[in-house]
């Protein structure tokens, strides 16, 4: 049985086993719409909370531009170290494309899991996606 049904046969229950009379002014919220605005004293805390939760996820600005044509972005990125379960953290950052098998890597600091950095030399190496080092 639907909401409304039962709670307009119950109202009718309780009119006629009454014994007195009830103004059938008593009644007419059973069909009132729903009240707009907080329910409760925590509504507008859930209001907020839920505002929160289904805002738009922002945006990630497209990566700078580089100084020539040649120079490619390298996102940040972890890569596997020896005798670091973990991998190094190496940042975002420009390499410089020489050719399609070689990239010039400028002097990088990469940070492991544990806190130790470790500073890279500058240096021509193949393209990040053919690296399986920094």
């Amino acid at each position: 049985m639907r909401p409304r049904t039962l709670l307009a046969t119950l109202g009718a229950a309780l009119l006629l086993a009454h014994p007195h009379p009830i103004a059938p002014s008593a009644f007419a919220q059973v069909g009132a719409t729903p009240r707009i605005g907080p329910t409760s004293p925590s509504g507008p805390a859930l209001d907020r909370l839920y505002d929160s939760v289904t805002r738009p996820v922002p945006t990630l600005p497209a990566p700078p531009m580089g100084q020539s044509p040649a120079d490619v972005w390298v996102p940040d990125r972890i890569v596997p170290v020896p005798g670091q379960p973990g991998g190094a953290h190496v940042p975002g950052h420009w390499e410089r494309r020489l050719s399609d098998q070689q990239h010039y890597v400028p002097p990088l600091v990469i940070t492991t899991p544990d806190g130790q950095t470790t500073a890279l030399p500058a240096g021509v190496l193949p393209p990040p996606a053919q690296r399986q080092s920094p």
